[in-house]
Order: structure tokens, then C-alpha cells, then sequence
């Protein structure tokens, strides 16, 4: 089981329309708190995975804390939900395949969503 908490900054421009081109100005300074979780899971008896299939299983939640009027105008922002089956090599590979839906709410009552199917590696040096 892994946690993870992070406080994000970020400068968000204001777009324009000059000449046919999308112009960035006025940036103005947002915040946003994330908060991560991932629960991997065996298919085996065994309670370390040395080898062998496994599943995975994550959330990441998204708040703003300062400057939400930049954003979406709310406390939450975003929903990152993801499941997925993997295969460890050895001790230093995994392969895994996944389904992310990932969840925002924008201004105005607008939400997004997209489906996602991901593909990922990870390498333990």
C-alpha cells in the first residue's frame, strides 16, 4: 500500500485570441493539494512478489487550496481512478496494463472525462 501527498503550484495564463494564434497572459498563481493511493494485490499465496501476475489498484485526488478562482472555482479538481493487472520479471521489472478514468470539473458546472488505457513499465535501480 503506498500514500503520497503533494502540494502542486502552478502559474495558469489567461488565453487569448490575437491574429489567428492563441496568446498566454496574466498569469496568476493556483495551488492545488494531491493525495495518491496504491494497493497492489498477488495472485499467489505468497506475501512478497518476487515473480509472477499481480493487480494494482489507485486513486489520486486533486483540491485546490489557493487561487481556485483560476481554475475551476471549487475545492475539488480532479479525479484520477486506475485498475490494472501486471507481471513482475524479477525484482527490478514490472510490465503493467491498465484503465485510468480520469475525472475533471471544470468552470460553469462542465466536467470532463476521459478513458484511458495505459501502458507502463517500472524499473527499480
Amino acid at each position: 500500500l503506498q500514500h503520497r501527498l503533494r502540494l502542486e503550484e502552478r502559474r495558469i495564463p489567461t488565453l487569448l485570441a490575437q491574429n489567428d494564434e492563441l496568446v498566454k497572459s496574466n498569469q496568476q498563481f493556483n495551488a492545488r493539494f494531491r493525495y495518491f493511493t496504491r494497493y497492489m494485490t498477488t495472485f499467489s499465496k505468497a506475501k512478497t512478489l518476487s515473480k509472477g501476475i499481480y493487480g494494482a489498484f489507485q486513486n489520486e485526488f486533486f483540491f485546490n487550496t489557493l487561487g481556485s478562482k483560476f481554475a475551476n472555482n471549487k475545492v475539488f479538481d480532479q479525479s484520477r481512478t486506475y485498475a490494472g493487472i501486471g507481471y513482475r520479471f524479477g525484482k527490478k521489472l514490472d510490465l503493467e496494463f491498465g484503465y485510468m478514468l480520469q475525472y475533471i470539473e471544470g468552470k460553469s458546472n462542465t466536467y470532463t472525462t476521459n478513458n484511458i488505457l495505459q501502458l507502463s513499465s517500472f524499473l527499480r535501480l
